[in-house]
């Protein structure tokens, strides 16, 4: 491998890479290259996919001294980073300290405690959410090498922060870390603990009414009826206020339901509020006529054009289909007019597809091609006429590991998965692809 091709290999999380290291006697080439791996988050969708710490740390591992360690730990006790490249950081530290470090060790427990002190003293929102999430990270990662004994501690911390800084009470929860720490040792030994702390403890006492309080709003949430109104009232709002509410709508919405917030979209002379509606057709399509949509996607307001192609993606209609020709044709909206094609292809359409896939740029930068990536897999999951070229370029191309392994189980289904193929998959950043291909090899070996 060049080492331009074992860097685009790497950011994509494909084992390739973890075999060109086993088998190339000069892999010095690429030390630079994982260094720079181990210092970013390479993950498409960190909140899908998950960090790629252990497949970084597989790969520096292969080096035998102790070069990449000390920059990483450099690296992580800077101030005011991205939560994704904390959490990342913080996994491979955790990963040494696994293996015996020591330093990894107490790189992560001086980080605690300078965050625990920035909670108790922190004062605004912003700040201590970033903050929080951070911490709330690096606390799952110790609570995982320590165990109880340090479940108790954070809590006690936490608590005590509470206590000190009444900003941290009306801000932040830490649900997930508590959650976490359930799945670990247990939800009746932790549910034992904190009862009983309670009683004896002024700051259990205090971290375990803010846990409640969140689980009360969070479930309350969850369960409310969101009606045609609500979901109206709910679109004068910012769309990422107002997203959550409507998309949750449309889940439970009655076919009836749907054509009358229909309607009172098209009636609607905002924009903007059109556009926040149109989030309730994204997964269950549009009730009326496809015209309607196809006329958004002409608008000047963005969100709204950009989430009428978004429906039109799912739709499956001859005058969709013309639309998305006549945008290829004129060199408009390719990516979104590619997506459209997907769902009204023809056998006829196979090298039209191919070649404007190769034009679709993919990088961290612009998120259209994922959107592309996606409706092209739920294409290739329903119809067999998808080319095996075209399936390939896919698993090779993909920045996302999510929509890698949906990939790699359409490639099995068909037949695709060479031995070369599935022993790459044995190595690849996801664990749920090195999973199936552990199964896969052992059902093939019997």
């Amino acid at each position: 491998m060049t080492k331009t091709e074992f860097k685009k290999a790497m950011m994509r999380g494909l084992g390739r890479c973890v075999m060109e290291l086993d088998d190339n006697n000069d892999i010095e080439k690429y030390r630079d290259i994982i260094l720079w791996g181990c210092l970013h988050n390479l993950s498409y969708d960190t909140q899908c996919e998950g960090t790629r710490s252990e497949y970084m740390y597989v790969l520096q591992s292969k080096f035998e001294d102790d070069y990449f360690e000390p920059k990483i730990i450099d690296m992580f006790m800077k101030e005011n980073m991205d939560s994704w490249l904390f959490n990342h950081l913080a996994n491979m530290l955790y990963l040494f300290a696994c293996d015996g470090s020591e330093k990894s060790y107490h790189a992560l427990y001086n980080k605690y405690d300078n965050m625990i002190n920035g909670l108790t003293v922190s004062k605004g929102y912003l700040k201590l959410s970033g903050l929080k999430d951070q911490f709330e990270w690096l606390c799952i990662w110790l609570v995982s090498l320590d165990g109880m004994a340090t479940f108790k501690r954070i809590v006690s911390d936490i608590g005590g922060a509470y206590g000190k800084n009444p900003n941290l009470v009306e801000s932040c929860t830490f649900d997930w870390f508590y959650a976490a720490s359930k799945n670990n040792f247990g939800k009746k030994r932790i549910t034992n603990y904190m009862e009983k702390g309670i009683e004896k403890s002024e700051e259990i006492r205090l971290f375990y009414e803010a846990i409640s309080t969140g689980d009360n709003k969070s479930n309350n949430t969850i369960s409310e009826k969101i009606t045609v109104k609500d979901v109206v009232q709910a679109s004068n709002d910012e769309w990422y206020k107002c997203r959550g509410k409507i998309v949750r709508f449309s889940y439970k919405a009655s076919d009836k339901e749907l054509i009358e917030l229909a309607n009172i979209m098209v009636e609607e002379t905002q924009e903007q509020m059109k556009a926040n509606l149109l989030w309730a057709f994204h997964k269950r399509g549009f009730p009326l006529e496809i015209d309607i949509i196809i006329d958004y996607t002409k608008s000047e307001n963005i969100k709204l054009a950009q989430n009428a192609f978004e429906i039109l993606a799912i739709t499956k209609n001859v005058i969709v289909r013309e639309y998305a020709l006549e945008l290829i044709k004129n060199e408009k909206y390719l990516e979104e007019a590619l997506s459209m094609l997907f769902n009204n292809y023809q056998a006829k359409d196979k090298e039209l597809v191919f070649s404007l896939l190769k034009r679709i740029k993919v990088n961290y930068r612009d998120g259209l091609w994922h959107g592309v990536y996606s409706n092209a897999i739920s294409w290739m999951e329903n119809d067999r006429k998808v080319s095996e070229n075209i399936i390939l370029y896919l698993y090779e191309n993909t920045l996302c590991s999510c929509c890698r392994e949906y990939i790699v189980r359409v490639m099995s289904k068909r037949g695709m998965l060479t031995g070369e193929l599935l022993k790459e998959c044995l190595y690849d950043s996801k664990e749920e692809i090195r999973k199936f291909a552990e199964l896969k090899s052992r059902r093939v070996n019997k």
